[in-house]
């Protein structure tokens, strides 16, 4: 028995036509908890299909994911190597978004004159409370 094969990690179809990978956390107040969800691009070669993964609501705040079972039109379990797969890329993604934390904390002092600009033009805007629509 593999140890992957107790890691509830599965394939959604969704009514959008999006293809997920998800690490499934339970269900609550009817809708399912994923944690990490991974979109699933298919790649088409000559003779062979490639996946590639790419996080999925790629601006939200946290890792965890409502999913109204409404949208699902099927899932299945992963195969363990896919599962394989899909932890090894949230790992990766977790890794390098410390990096990108790490690199922001540190002060730049090489600004161009367009990102001063812009800057300067949102402070000004801000300081205006105008609201855009």
């Amino acid at each position: 028995m593999n140890e992957l094969d107790d890691v509830n990690i599965r394939h959604f179809k969704l009514s959008s036509g999006e293809e997920l990978i998800s690490l499934v956390k339970g269900d609550e107040s009817n809708m399912i908890i994923l944690e990490s969800p991974m979109e699933l691009h298919t790649m088409m070669k000559e003779h062979s299909q490639g996946f590639i993964f790419t996080k999925w609501q790629p601006l939200s705040k946290s890792d965890i994911v409502a999913l109204n079972p409404m949208h699902i039109v099927s899932h299945v379990e992963c195969d363990n190597d896919i599962k394989e797969r899909y932890i090894r890329m949230c790992l990766e993604q977790k890794e390098q978004r410390a990096l990108d934390y790490e690199d922001e904390m540190e002060p730049s002092y090489d600004d161009s004159p367009e990102e001063l600009d812009l800057l300067e033009a949102m402070m000004e805007l801000n300081s205006t409370k105008t609201k855009l629509h």
